[in-house]
């Protein structure tokens, strides 16, 4: 089998729901996902027998699901955050780049040895691209979810690092110590916006990483926020990531709560971060 004959092949096979050109890209990542030996694209693309090999892996349950909307690192079980591997699975949000930026900026202002707290951890990436960076920093994470720690655990072993990782609702469970850095990127979604919102998002990814439980946008921003008053070290920081519709409402209500509140936008623009402090 040529490449070409399998690019129609795959082409053909999704076109109810992908352009040709979102086919070839699909079909990019799949390639490279099954070629156990790893070799560039070109060495790939000029193997006949494995192209046959990987299209009877890409079977009829693999293109049902791509039709489905189910998110391509779910199909495959990885993705990549920081340059560093995590599998991920539908207990977890898939890792977004716009986080990297959040991190970006923990690790430019934050140069010596620190305890940080990452609330709502999910597949781990914040606290293990923090650890990656920092070896001599003391992180550890929390999520109410039990599936989600499971899987961060794994990708923690993964990438060679350590983290204490906790079960913790955060919204009925106090903080017992005090960190440097607290770190949260919460669910911050209220259901009015389900309307706008991917399908492959709404259908695949987790809900309770997604959804606020009371139709507050601001819910865990409050939480934390005033959580975070008795658990920041002193001249400590608290980062958040935001929803982008609501930053000026929560740099208001953080303010109330005695912070000094710096937004940040991200490489498009908008207001997707922010880093609070006490007064």
């Amino acid at each position: 089998m040529t490449f070409t004959d399998l690019k129609n092949w795959f082409s053909d096979s999704v076109k109810t729901k992908y352009s040709e050109r979102e086919a070839a890209s699909i079909l990019k990542e799949l390639l490279t996902h099954f070629d156990d030996q790893q070799r560039n694209w070109t060495a790939i693309i000029s193997d006949e027998a494995l192209l046959a090999v990987i299209q009877s892996k890409i079977n009829l349950t693999i293109i049902d699901r791509i039709l489905n909307d189910e998110p391509l690192a779910y199909i495959i079980g990885h993705t990549y955050f920081y340059d560093l591997p995590f599998k991920v699975n539908q207990h977890v949000l898939i890792p977004r780049p716009e986080t990297e930026e959040l991190v970006d900026w923990i690790l430019e202002e934050n140069q010596t040895q620190v305890r940080v707290l990452d609330i709502g951890t999910g597949s781990g990436c914040i606290a293990i691209a923090l650890v990656s960076n920092r070896k001599d920093w003391m992180v550890e994470a929390i999520d109410v979810s039990k599936d989600a720690l499971i899987l961060a655990k794994s990708n923690a072993e993964l990438n060679h690092v350590e983290v204490n990782f906790k079960n913790l609702d955060i919204l009925n469970e106090d903080l017992s110590i005090q960190y440097d850095v607290i770190v949260s990127n919460p669910p911050y979604i209220s259901l009015e916006e389900e309307s706008v919102m991917s399908s492959t998002t709404l259908k695949h990814e987790p809900s309770i990483a997604l959804f606020t439980q009371n139709n507050d946008p601001l819910q865990f921003y409050k939480r934390i926020g005033a959580l975070a008053k008795y658990s920041l070290a002193k001249n400590g920081s608290l980062y958040f990531e935001l929803n982008e519709f609501f930053a000026n409402e929560t740099k208001a209500m953080l303010k109330n709560l005695g912070y000094h509140v710096e937004l940040k936008s991200d490489l498009q623009g908008k207001a997707r971060m922010a880093k609070c402090q006490l007064i």
